[in-house]
């Protein structure tokens, strides 16, 4: 099977209207960061937004392997922090909205971002990067919302996985051991031969252990994806890294600041999972109890819009059983593209 580095999802140039507004639904991966395994996710999402009525838009869905995962071209030499693919993907999100932008002559591309595990906590960044860099310049973009799959932003270290691959993690020069043992393991296996032990061991679909068999084969791929977990390790302690703007808990003085706070506020919703092994019960219910509008959207809600002006988050933890890692099987990927083109609807009809 293919692996793709990105993936563009839109209608064809004959078919779209020139005349619609568009809109762009960035995806931000997990780590490992492979924007493969989430291509069921984002067709399906792709083809229940353009099923909608409501959704009255040329419609982009984008997502792109994070910097030191691409399985072609030419990574980088050295692998990314956290920090640093924060970087990368900030240009990735205006470099795409810049070339979207010039097919209609647009100033502003309206955009939904949506984020995975450790793409949850960018994806908070990005939003504030957004928010700083609107108030001094124009900016080709309007980020409308913001969904958070399974996330890990804040006291990653003390999940239950996450109290078991620290001390391995901060161990001198792990990553580039790790990574020079994958690369004399797998550097001369055939891919069909690497697939077959992935799914041996990991019990994955076949699709989703071709993915991991082209990671494990990248030139990058294994270091940059323990080199970036250290610095999740260390960096997800802090709950107050992001600002009352970011997180819509700015208290308005007036209804003129509260409409403004409104727009400068992109709608969050956090979609937790119930027992998530990279996710401790503990944090997960105290950034509830702090920022969240409500635990559980009302369905009327959901499926039918509200024009509530709440600018806190919806958090809603899954009752549907569904893991940390949802995006390796079709069922799992589906249910959740489900929740999240939900989330997008009752967003853009509160614009």
């Amino acid at each position: 099977m293919a692996v793709e580095d990105e993936i563009h999802l839109r209608s064809n140039s004959e078919a779209s209207d020139s005349a619609k507004p568009r809109l762009l639904v960035f995806m931000i991966t997990g780590n490992p960061g492979l924007i493969e395994y989430y291509r069921v996710f984002l067709t399906h999402l792709y083809s229940i937004l353009q099923r909608k009525n409501k959704i009255s838009w040329d419609l982009h869905v984008y997502g792109a392997s994070l910097s030191g995962f691409e399985v072609s071209g030419h990574p980088p030499s050295k692998p990314l922090t956290l920090d640093g693919q924060i970087e990368v993907v900030s240009q990735k999100l205006y470099r795409i909205a810049d070339r979207i932008n010039r097919e209609d002559g647009a100033a502003r591309l309206p955009v939904v971002l949506i984020g995975h595990s450790v793409g949850a906590y960018i994806l908070l960044d990005t939003v504030s990067r957004w928010q700083k860099a609107r108030r001094d310049a124009a900016t080709p973009i309007d980020i409308l919302c913001g969904v958070c799959l399974f996330p890990t932003v804040f006291d990653i270290a003390k999940s239950p996985t996450g109290r078991k691959v620290t001390p391995l993690l901060n161990l001198p020069f792990f990553a580039l051991m790790v990574h020079l043992i994958a690369r004399l393991a797998f550097f001369i296996v055939p891919v069909r031969v690497v697939t077959r032990l992935a799914q041996a061991f990991t019990r994955m679909p076949e699709k989703s252990a071709g993915v991991t068999a082209a990671f494990l084969k990248s030139p990058l791929g294994v270091r940059q994806a323990l080199h970036m977990a250290k610095y999740e390790m260390r960096q997800m302690a802090d709950a107050d890294r992001w600002s009352d703007d970011v997180w819509g808990t700015q208290p308005a003085a007036s209804p003129a600041d509260g409409a403004q706070r409104g727009q400068d506020a992109p709608k969050l919703f956090f979609y937790w999972g119930k027992d998530d092994h990279w996710v401790a019960n503990t944090t997960r219910d105290a950034l509830i109890r702090a920022r969240a509008a409500r635990t559980v959207p009302d369905e009327t809600c959901i499926k039918h819009g509200s024009r509530e002006r709440d600018t806190r988050p919806v958090m809603e933890i899954d009752r549907q059983g569904l893991p940390h890692g949802f995006c390796v099987r079709d069922a799992h990927s589906k249910i959740v593209a489900s929740v999240t083109a939900a989330y997008i609807l009752l967003a853009v009809d509160r614009c």
